[in-house]
């Protein structure tokens, strides 16, 4: 009885055929809208989640299909009347077809609409903003980055717009304003301009064969390794890259050395350093505030740790512009 029933579904019962199918996408879309707009999970899990229970809905109509004899006879008669029989291959590759398309949008689409629907709604709150919403901010950048998502250029200019405003007016959210603007500038560092790019096509290993050996600079970590440090392209003064401590800047050596100091996979503290023509790459960056020259220089895939201060708020202000950083404290 069951096959039959089940035969009859996916050859002549087309209005009940539809009717599961239905209620199946209606269920993943309701499913899927209510947890990402509820409970503010990634995509990726949104889209898993729906699934298994668009699949649970779906299975449960057959199995009620199947399960039902009263009125069969009646059904039957009226089905096979009335309705134009359709191939089961055709509905097996609609019912295969439609779900799947459903629930197989590309996940980093669906994780930019969302997240930047959620960023701007929070943008829109009167400030300050509460402690909820700021970590809801940081939550969603930090989302943003592990899934490699676009947040639009205006959302970024509204979020570090209320969280300045935050920490203006509520003293005690400052810290944590402070870092959710702090993981909106790393972010930004994610995706590097044409002029970068083209910068470290140039990269290579930093020996006194291929820069001179009258090119020295302070190391701004103490945990180097052989690959920490790299450069770029001879090139002749002033466009040669310097990395000094403030308080002991020495004289220029030579005309000549390498054009960029590429910095790579530290941990260091930026305060009291001088640098120019520097580019940090996959670094972990702490500023305090204190004294800082930087001249020429670029963030890729950078975080910042950042303490309050007008400094520190001063130089969140100028990261995130595509091209190099020019900043004095």
């Amino acid at each position: 009885m069951i096959g039959h029933q089940l035969d009859e579904l996916l050859e002549k019962d087309t209005a009940s055929r539809w009717r599961i199918l239905s209620i199946s996408a209606l269920a993943v879309a309701v499913f899927g809208g209510c947890v990402s707009g509820l409970m503010h999970k990634a995509i990726s899990e949104v889209q898993l989640g729906a699934c298994v229970f668009g699949s649970v809905v779906f299975s449960a109509q057959v199995i009620r299909y199947c399960l039902r004899t009263e009125g069969v006879a009646e059904r039957r008669a009226v089905i096979y009347g009335t309705t134009p029989k359709l191939h089961r291959r055709l509905v097996l590759a609609v019912a295969s077809a439609v779900i799947p398309l459903l629930l197989a949008l590309p996940a980093p689409l669906l994780e930019g609409a969302v997240l930047n629907r959620e960023l701007r709604r929070i943008a829109q709150q009167q400030v300050p903003l509460s402690e909820n919403s700021v970590g809801q901010i940081i939550d969603a950048i930090t989302e943003a980055t592990s899934a490699n998502v676009k947040i639009a250029g205006e959302t970024q200019v509204a979020i570090k717009s209320a969280l300045r405003q935050t920490a203006a007016l509520k003293p005690a959210l400052s810290n944590k304003a402070v870092a959710a603007e702090a993981a909106l500038a790393s972010y930004s560092t994610a995706y590097p301009s044409r002029g970068l790019q083209a910068i470290l096509s140039q990269e290579s290993l930093l020996v006194a064969e291929a820069t001179g050996k009258t090119f020295t600079f302070t190391p701004i970590a103490t945990n180097t390794g052989p690959n920490n440090y790299l450069t770029t392209e001879v090139s002749r003064q002033p466009d040669v890259a310097r990395m000094e401590r403030l308080d002991d800047v020495r004289p220029v050596a030579s005309d000549y050395g390498p054009g960029f100091l590429i910095v790579q996979g530290l941990s260091a503290t930026i305060d009291g350093f001088y640098l120019r023509r520097i580019i940090f790459k996959n670094m972990k960056l702490t500023y305090h505030g204190g004294p800082l020259v930087l001249e020429q220089v670029y963030f890729l895939e950078c975080q910042f740790e950042m303490v309050v201060s007008p400094n520190s708020s001063r130089l969140l202000g100028i990261l995130g512009s595509a091209g190099p950083v020019h900043f004095s404290a």
